[in-house]
């Protein structure tokens, strides 16, 4: 009994073994062609002014925000950017916003298709940052301090 014990944890091993070989990279493989071709892309944005979207780190093109760091009651999601540069961003996105009437417990959310601009870039600890939105949307126009640290 013993001995088949040992024969089938040699066998579980070796079908261990040879499942996960695929998932190796080589030089020659998809997956080492593909983790190759990520590697620029991740590195060719560490220059990029980015911004602090959600309160928590500096990102480059966050898909949403949160501009209220409280509460979460104000918010921009489904995000996406027209122009990206080191001094000034464009985009569009949901604006959604509580009403907090009677109070924001029992507010209602409100949606609105916005354009935004992201702009007043501010040097913080050495990287560039984006420091205000500006959100349009039916004709009125909204701008909201961004953070420049997390919070």
């Amino acid at each position: 009994m013993k001995s088949n014990l040992v024969g089938i944890a040699a066998a579980v091993a070796m079908s261990v073994t040879v499942a996960m070989a695929p998932a190796v990279a080589s030089a020659a493989s998809p997956a080492a062609s593909s983790a190759a071709a990520a590697a620029p892309a991740a590195a060719s944005h560490h220059h990029h002014t980015k911004v602090i979207a959600s309160c928590t780190k500096a990102v480059y093109k966050p898909a949403n925000y949160v501009l209220a760091c409280a509460d979460a009651n104000i918010l921009v999601r489904h995000v996406k950017y027209k122009s990206w540069t080191h001094t000034k961003a464009r985009g569009t996105g949901t604006y959604s916003y509580n009403t907090c009437k009677p109070d924001c417990a029992d507010g209602h959310f409100r949606h609105f298709h916005a354009r935004f601009v992201l702009d007043q870039v501010k040097k913080v600890h050495g990287r560039q940052l984006f420091t205000e939105i500006r959100l349009h949307y039916r004709g009125h126009e909204v701008t909201y301090a961004l953070p420049t640290k997390p919070i």
